[in-house]
């Protein structure tokens, strides 16, 4: 699935689509929290999406490890595994 987000006040909805073709029911604040961890980096959107419709980890434990890689690149939070 390629999808590019542009950049505009368009990308809580582009990002609420992707939730909604991985069939996750999330909340607004749940869009908004992961849109703040991630920015629309349509890569770190795509791969936190993934791991979490796969049932690899949680919205809320993605959240707490992005926070204790604050001082790392995120990209490594995404990298590192979720154990």
């Amino acid at each position: 699935m390629l999808i590019t987000l542009a950049n505009s006040q368009s990308n809580q909805r582009q990002v609420t689509d992707l939730v909604n073709r991985h069939r996750l029911n999330w909340s607004n604040q749940e869009i908004c929290d992961l849109m703040e961890m991630v920015g629309t980096h349509p890569y770190l959107v795509r791969v936190a999406l993934y791991q979490v419709a796969k049932g690899r980890i949680t919205l809320e434990r993605l959240l707490t490890k992005s926070r204790s890689y604050r001082r790392k690149p995120l990209l490594r939070s995404f990298t590192a595994p979720f154990s």
